[in-house]
């Protein structure tokens, strides 16, 4: 993605999502039984943003969106409230205003990454049903997740982890970065974009589950939810999420390329 780099203003490589996990918990304090679903929004910074940090613009940044369902809805429903983390400043549950942004910068920052960035990587997937949208070729705009599969990231930290008998311990920080699927056989959306998670340990450093000790010994996952992942329609997404397109299980926005 080098190419679509601002000379002088490259983009970064991973997100450091500071106290990740605590805003997860706040969204389960805070919006209770009614958050069912997150919708993770693909986004860059746009100029005059009140919330864009100084040297940003056209950086790439995260929104994350509960979301509700309820029985007989088509799709979920937000919730109307959005949170992004700025550079270095870890998520205060004391002051969550400072992590929010309303509903017309959500729209700004991600027609900006979809108008900017995701044509120019248009060329890139594979030409198939799997990345239309709306019979329009599409890359990945949003990622969808239930509740339940996100919770299972909170639980992480009070398993007991140890590796080569060494204990490690699961902070509340996570890094993030995009990735894409490889073009194996087999493999579900062969080059679309994605966001790849990494819990961290209390140096900063990923922690990979399936190295650690008796790791064959966990508990078996639990099957796919179907509230906010349409399985039937969608198979083989796995623990991936959902990615968006295809349309069945967008969030509700959809950016106006006429009118960015």
């Amino acid at each position: 993605m080098d190419k679509l780099y601002k000379p002088g203003n490259p983009q970064i490589d991973v997100f450091h999502l500071n106290n990740f996990l605590g805003l997860m918990e706040y969204l389960e304090q805070r919006h209770g039984e009614q958050y069912t679903c997150l919708y993770i929004y693909l986004c860059a910074y746009t100029e005059g943003s009140p919330h864009t940090p100084q040297d940003s613009v056209d950086k790439f940044t995260l929104v994350f969106a509960p979301a509700e369902v309820q029985p007989g809805w088509e799709a979920p429903k937000e919730l109307g409230i959005y949170y992004y983390f700025p550079p270095n400043k870890p998520f205060d549950s004391s002051d969550p205003n400072s992590f929010i942004i309303d509903s017309t910068e959500l729209k700004k920052w991600h027609t900006n990454f979809v108008n900017k960035f995701l044509e120019n990587l248009r060329g890139t997937i594979d030409n198939s049903s799997d990345n239309r949208e709306d019979t329009t070729l599409r890359d990945t705009r949003a990622i969808t997740y239930c509740r339940e599969d996100i919770h299972e990231l909170i639980e992480e930290q009070s398993i007991p982890h140890a590796k080569q008998g060494k204990p490690i311990s699961i902070t509340k920080n996570v890094d993030a970065m995009f990735a894409a699927f490889g073009t194996e056989a087999g493999t579900t959306f062969p080059k679309r974009l994605f966001v790849q998670f990494h819990l961290l340990d209390a140096g900063g450093k990923p922690v990979e589950l399936d190295e650690t000790d008796c790791y064959d010994r966990r508990p078996k996952p639990r099957q796919q939810c179907g509230h906010c992942l349409k399985t039937d329609e969608q198979p083989g997404v796995g623990d991936n999420g959902q990615l968006c397109p295809p349309s069945v299980n967008c969030p509700g926005y959809k950016p106006d390329p006429t009118n960015p």
